[in-house]
């Protein structure tokens, strides 16, 4: 089965690309570390290293919240 994207399809998709496998990067550091590695990383696009921030910060977010969850809520 052949795909054929618009080029602004192509390009918001390698976009997404980036963004995603930028995170996972950043993932694999120490938290101390991140902010820096994204900086240097996306220092050709602010608009990216702003997304970047926002979805780990969304990341952590998520974390926090289901480390605060009563695990007993979940037992039968």
């Amino acid at each position: 089965m052949e795909h054929w994207y618009t080029n602004e399809e192509y390009a918001a998709l390698k976009r997404a690309r980036r963004l995603l496998r930028l995170c996972d990067l950043a993932m694999s550091l120490e938290p101390n570390l991140r902010r820096s590695f994204l900086q240097t990383a996306c220092a050709d696009d602010p608009q990216l290293l702003e997304e970047a921030a926002e979805l780990l910060q969304a990341v952590r977010d998520s974390r926090s919240f289901m480390l605060s969850v009563d695990s007993s809520l979940f037992k039968r």
